[in-house]
């Protein structure tokens, strides 16, 4: 049980019970592992045992409280709140409030995202317009160079669940995502990519068990620049966490789909990726540290669209006293295509990327948040015509439902 394996611990104590089926001690632990491994009733018994013999002890009233609401009886843990002396009846409103929530067979939560932006290059175009191509120096289009501008942006995030029995382990899981943006940027607007617009639908089922979950879903997903260059994507994705203890989770998370370019078919085709990463949570506020790796490849219709690579990185998390949370984040990836970036050059282009990043969050109140958000990217590759930096800033206000 102190490491977090109550479905192992459950079968222990029963045997334990057997033995000596008037032991303090293990019928409060096979409390606490019934509740953890999803058997609320064999946890009202074991609880309602103990509270016949301690009356007095106040958090037993709270635990049963829960195991009731997690099958929906909002009755009796209210009931069973109602004898812990220690609540006010404006406390007891408040946790069963909460509590209905929490156990409840449909949950569901969803953000609004709105503010301001900065990017320094929309269109990820080199620094310069003269560029050295294998053995040439051309000039490209001015346009074609760095172009950026200041906008406006809109985001909602939407995910919502059903259990398909109380207290059962099984969930059918859903969600739906959008972000919009504008820059007011006269060479952003001659490539067409002065606005932007994604949409992503998804569905499929999860299985969440004391000390691990399991997600499946199915997605799709619509990319377009100026309601002109529009991509496609259809596929599945799989997230499995395993926690090891209380404080650190692996998480295994991999994806499949399909993509089509409209005006680019050279880059139709299949994409992939496989990651696994660690999460550490450490001190009294839970703060959180996440460092991984990933695979990703594309096997698109052509060589020069087709690649491998792979990708480290790390990010934090701070719970701060007064309301602040300050996330800092680091990447690298390298990418590794099939064919040369043009038909100037002859060696397959290789990309290298590193990008850094600063979130910083501010708690107004329940519903109300503000945020910046500061990246910086740099991309290195073997053709001079895929090499930028990038910085990108954006301020706004989060409205949570």
């Amino acid at each position: 049980m102190l490491a977090g394996r109550a479905e192992e611990a459950y079968p222990i104590y029963l045997a334990l019970l057997r033995e000596d089926p008037g032991s303090d001690e293990v019928n409060f632990g096979l409390a606490r592992a019934s509740a953890s491994s999803s058997r609320p009733y064999q946890a009202i018994m074991a609880y309602e045992r103990l509270i016949a013999k301690y009356p007095a002890e106040f958090r037993l009233y709270r635990e049963i409280a829960n195991a009731y609401m997690s099958i929906g009886d909002s009755d009796m843990a209210t009931r069973y709140l109602s004898r812990d002396a220690s609540l006010a009846p404006d406390d007891i409103s408040a946790w069963a409030s909460r509590a209905g929530k929490a156990y409840s067979r449909f949950q569901s939560q969803g953000k609004l995202r709105f503010g301001l932006m900065s990017d320094s290059n929309g269109n990820q175009g080199p620094g310069s317009d003269r560029l050295a191509l294998g053995n040439f120096i051309v000039t490209i289009p001015g346009d074609s160079t760095e172009q950026g501008g200041l906008g406006g942006w809109i985001a909602g995030d939407y995910d919502a669940a059903y259990r398909t029995s109380r207290g059962g382990p099984w969930w059918v899981v859903g969600d739906a995502h959008f972000y919009i943006r504008a820059l007011d940027s006269a060479g952003l607007r001659s490539l067409d990519q002065d606005y932007s617009q994604w949409y992503r639908i998804a569905g499929g089922i999860r299985h969440s068990a004391p000390a691990s979950l399991f997600d499946l879903r199915l997605k799709g997903e619509v990319f377009d620049y100026d309601f002109y260059n529009t991509v496609y994507s259809l596929g599945a994705e799989l997230t499995y966490t395993k926690a090891l203890s209380g404080s650190f989770h692996l998480v295994t998370r991999a994806g499949l789909e399909r993509r089509d370019y409209v005006r680019n078919g050279d880059y139709d085709g299949t994409y992939s990726f496989i990651g696994q990463y660690a999460r550490f949570v450490f001190g009294e506020r839970g703060h959180e540290l996440i460092v991984g790796a990933r695979g990703l490849w594309a096997d698109a219709e052509t060589a020069r669209a087709s690649w491998d690579g792979w990708e480290v990185s790390t990010s934090m998390r701070f719970k701060l006293k007064n309301r602040w949370e300050i996330s800092p984040s680091l990447l690298y990836a390298e990418e590794n295509y099939g064919a040369p970036a043009t038909v100037l050059e002859t060696a397959d282009r290789r990309d290298r990327r590193f990008r850094a990043g600063l979130r910083a969050a501010y708690r107004i109140n329940e519903v109300w948040s503000a945020e910046m958000d500061y990246s910086y990217t740099h991309n290195e590759s073997n053709s001079s015509l895929r090499e930028y930096g990038r910085h990108l800033v954006t301020l706004g206000l989060v409205w949570s439902f």
